[in-house]
C-alpha cells in the first residue's frame, strides 16, 4: 500500500512539474508599418497610418489604435517604390510619442550626431 501511495505521489509531482514546465499561451498580436521618405511623408503604411514630419530629424508616426504598450522597431531605407539612391549613413531611434497615445516620435540623425531627414521603414507590434 505504501509503495502504490509513493508511486502515485511520484506521477502527481511528474505532471505538476510538466505543467509547470509547459509554454504559456501566446496572446495574439498585430502588427503596423510605415514607410516613410525623406520628407516625413507617408509612402505607404498600414490602413490608419499617418506621418508628421517634426522638424528636421524628426517624424511622427501615427497609428489606428493606442500603441503605448508595444513595441517599436525602425530601420533607415529606400522609402520609394523602384529603387533610388542608394541610403546614407545614419542613426535611428524610436521611442513612445509624448503627444499622441496612437504614435511614435522616430529621431533621425546623420553620421555626425545631428538632426538629419532620412527615409525610414518602421514595424510596431502590439
Amino acid at each position: 500500500m505504501l509503495r502504490t501511495t509513493s508511486v502515485a505521489l511520484a506521477a502527481l509531482l511528474l505532471q505538476s512539474v510538466a505543467a509547470a514546465m509547459a509554454a504559456p499561451p501566446v496572446a495574439p498580436s498585430t502588427g503596423y508599418y510605415a514607410v516613410v521618405d525623406t520628407h516625413g511623408n507617408l509612402i505607404r503604411g498600414s490602413v490608419g497610418t499617418a506621418a508628421i514630419h517634426a522638424g528636421t530629424g524628426g517624424v511622427i508616426v501615427t497609428f489606428p489604435v493606442d500603441v503605448t504598450n508595444c513595441s517599436y522597431d525602425a530601420t533607415l531605407a529606400r522609402a520609394i517604390r523602384h529603387g533610388g539612391a542608394e541610403e546614407r549613413a545614419g542613426f535611428i531611434s524610436v521611442v513612445r510619442s509624448a503627444i499622441y497615445a496612437t504614435g511614435v516620435f522616430v529621431d533621425i540623425r546623420g553620421p555626425n550626431n545631428k538632426p538629419h531627414d532620412r527615409p525610414f521603414h518602421l514595424f510596431v507590434a502590439c
